[in-house]
Order: structure tokens, then sequence, then C-alpha cells
């Protein structure tokens, strides 16, 4: 299998960085769930949940940007069935997934005040940079979350990144199913197309 994309296949790097967001993006919206649904906060499995999900969070976060410098820098396959509004509504749909993956790391860790000192990471409300968005802005942690959170939880996180992964699944479903192509087999670890 080829390490770089060509014009035909996506490379091991491209197929890698693929499945690991999904696998990231699964335990960090299962372990959350978890903690929402059956536990309380203060409990030890709510904790450990909590910590899951940010931990995956930040890996999603930086795999994301990984993967977005990798599909800048390289060569994108091109479509295998033609059709221009098929190819149109791929090209949106894609970029709001990378836009949805971008967002909600960042809304995630600007609106929680969890620490993942573990990793190194403090808290955004502890930074130096909270602090002088709340002198400059005469805000408090409270009125800096409340938006942050809904973005995260409401918006991205129970709304539109489930509409759009339902999109993605389908569409790669129509094109192995209905179309024929190869469209989601080469995208499929260890496949040569």
């Amino acid at each position: 299998m080829a390490f770089r994309n060509t014009a035909e296949i996506f490379g091991s790097v491209a197929k890698s960085l693929h499945w690991a967001i999904a696998v990231c993006f699964l335990i960090s919206y299962c372990s959350v769930y978890y903690a929402i649904a059956y536990t309380v906060d203060g409990q030890v499995a709510n904790d450990i949940a909590v910590q899951i999900h940010i931990t995956t969070g930040i890996v999603v976060g930086v795999l994301v940007a990984v993967r977005v410098y990798w599909r800048l820098t390289g060569i994108r396959p091109g479509f295998l069935t033609s059709n221009d509004n098929f190819e149109r509504a791929a090209r949106v749909s894609h970029g709001a997934l990378y836009a949805c993956m971008i967002i909600q790391p960042i809304t995630g860790y600007l609106g929680t005040f969890r620490d993942a000192d573990y990793l190194g990471v403090t808290n955004f409300g502890d930074t130096a940079m909270f602090a002088w968005i709340a002198a400059t802005f005469d805000t408090t942690w409270e009125a800096w979350e409340a938006p942050m959170d809904f973005v995260h939880r409401t918006v991205l996180g129970s709304k539109l990144i489930w509409m759009l992964l339902v999109v993605h699944v389908g569409a790669a479903l129509v094109h192995h199913f209905y179309w024929k192509d190869d469209t989601l087999t080469r995208m499929l670890p260890g496949r040569k197309r």
C-alpha cells in the first residue's frame, strides 16, 4: 500500500488518520454519553469517563490538525462517480465535517473547567489568556463558558456532527451498494484500491 495518496487511491497515512479519528470520536462520544446518562458528578466513574472524553477529544484535535495538513499538502484522489451535483455535495459535506472536527475540540477546551493535567493541559479557565479575556471584556467564566458549551454540546455534539456523519456514511454506502464503485473500499485499511 502506498504511503502517500495518488490520483486514484488514498495512501496509508490518510487512511490511518481517517480511521483513528473515527475511533477516537466514537470513544469520546461514548464516554461522555456514559458520564451523562449513568453517573453523577463526583463519582469516580464519572471522573474516569469525562477524562477519557477529554483525552480522546485532545487526540482528535491533534489528529485532525495533522489530517488537514496532509490533505492540503498532498494529492486528493478524484471522484469515481462523475456527477457535478454529487461532487459539489461531497465537497460541501466534507468541508462542513472538517469544520466541525476543528471547532468541536476547540470549543471543548475553551468551555471546560476540568483539567487534563496528566497530559500537561491546564483548563482554559486557569490560563493567562482567559484572565486577559475576562479583564478585557469584563466577563466571568460562567458567561464565557455558556456559548462555548452550547456550541460544543448542543449544536455540534448532539446534532450537526451526527447529521454529517449519517450523510458521510450514507454516501459511502450508496457508492458501494448502489453505484458499485470503489469509493468506500479505497478508504478501507489494507486495500490497494
